[in-house]
């Protein structure tokens, strides 16, 4: 009898789902589970892996996890541990390890440069120069190695020098950004390469459709300006930089037409105070933490739109005066609790900060901030920064000049099977 009811249930039919209901299903599900469920039977496995290959339900998924589960994307570096630990916080303010860099790079010094769409781009210090660059998914664990080009600067050759030939490669530097081009549907590395902080000699663009470098002509256009951190929207590129004189403005680098923009002036920002570009809401926005006459520290929102003209007889003030310039300040902050904060992104209707001096950390967790906009609100979320959590790396990173046992980056993020390794 056991034997019989041992049968019956071996052959107890499969209950059917129809493979659009399925494929419905699918597209709602976080990326890490659809790559788990893989393992569930052959079926599943031949069906998932046929999906995430497939275009239209790549954007699909793009689309719902965007809506569903935002993450923001932390690098965090140990410096007593001297470590790299990658981590996801997703919208319940949970943290999830990220799946590894291919072992090959893991064991050296390596930098987000950005993050778009569930791409990651990585520089990995391995003592070549330049420094190769990883477009990464790490949903999929697919990955490609971009390296940069040798840029020879003739003209400083000939200015200082074939024997100062060291000299001058000690004094450029890379400054990396990384965005998607939605006119042409491409994934874009930006380098600019300069000489001492003020003098630009070189930008380069690479595509991943087309699997190569652009160099963008510049000319003497940029000598005299400094380029810091970026924002991609809609397409656009855009550096916070700055002039000689010390004058802020935004560096405009169109990624669809490859090429450089005229430059848009900074609202204006008085006294000490730490800004950075942001997307809201569709829209360039800069976000600033400033020190008030009181000494309290308050955050303000501008969004960028269209120049204002205004009229002789119209006193310009200090809010009349961001309008010319195309700014309108959208939010004003209560005194921030910790003092001076230095933004890094909005996520969830919430400015996400780390604190412009180190508040409380005993190397075992780091502490973002946020302020919900709607509830004009300041929160402290603790993130768990064990020493377990890290990957050793061989080459120690420069000192900064915040003190903290633990260097933080943020990142926002999103899980995704956007392809890495295309035909070109």
């Amino acid at each position: 009898m056991a034997a019989n009811v041992t049968m019956q249930r071996k052959q107890a039919p499969v209950a059917f789902i129809p493979k659009d209901i399925m494929v419905n299903i699918f597209k709602r599900l976080p990326g890490r589970s659809l790559i788990r469920f893989r393992c569930v039977c052959t079926d599943w496995k031949n069906l998932i892996n046929d999906l995430i290959k497939t275009p239209s339900f790549i954007e699909d998924h793009f689309h719902c996890s965007s809506c569903r589960n935002p993450f923001l994307l932390l690098e965090q570096y140990h410096r007593r541990f001297r470590g790299i630990s990658l981590s996801v916080l997703d919208c319940d303010k949970r943290v999830q390890k990220v799946q590894k860099l291919p072992s090959i790079y893991s064991p050296y010094n390596y930098g987000v440069l950005g993050s778009s769409n569930g791409l990651v781009c990585v520089k990995v210090e391995n003592g070549t120069s330049p420094h190769p660059i990883l477009i990464w998914n790490p949903a999929t664990r697919d990955i490609r190695e971009v390296l940069p080009r040798t840029i020879v600067h003739s003209d400083l050759i000939d200015e200082v020098g074939f024997e100062y030939r060291t000299y001058i490669n000690s004094q450029l530097h890379d400054c990396y950004g990384f965005g998607f081009s939605p006119l042409d549907s491409d994934y874009k590395v930006v380098r600019i390469n300069a000489f001492h902080p003020y003098d630009i000699k070189a930008v380069e663009v690479y595509s991943l459709n087309c699997g190569s470098w652009k160099e963008i002509g510049v000319g003497n256009n940029l000598r005299g300006i400094s380029t810091g951190t970026n924002a991609t929207i809609n397409g656009v590129m855009f550096w916070k930089a700055m002039w000689r004189d010390d004058e802020p403005l935004i560096l405009p680098i169109d990624l669809s037409k490859e090429e450089v923009c005229t430059a848009i002036p900074m609202p204006r920002i008085n006294g000490f105070g730490r800004a950075r570009l942001i997307e809201y809401e569709n829209k360039l926005a800069v976000v600033a933490c400033l020190q008030e006459s009181d000494g309290s520290d308050l955050i303000h929102l501008w969004v960028r739109k269209e120049e204002t003209y205004l009229s002789e007889d119209e006193d310009e003030d200090e809010d009349k005066e961001d309008k010319r310039r195309g700014w309108t300040k959208i939010y004003i902050s209560s005194p921030s609790p910790w003092g001076s904060l230095n933004p890094f992104t909005i996520w969830m209707n919430e400015i996400v900060f780390l604190p412009l001096h180190e508040i409380e950390n005993d190397g075992h967790e780091t502490i973002l901030y946020v302020i919900d906009l709607t509830a004009n609100e300041f929160k402290r979320l603790p993130v768990g920064s064990h020493s377990s959590n890290f990957d050793p790396v061989r080459k120690r990173r420069p000192p900064s000049w915040i003190k903290r046992d633990i260097d933080t980056k943020i990142f926002n993020y999103v899980e995704s099977f956007v392809l890495v390794n295309r035909h070109h």
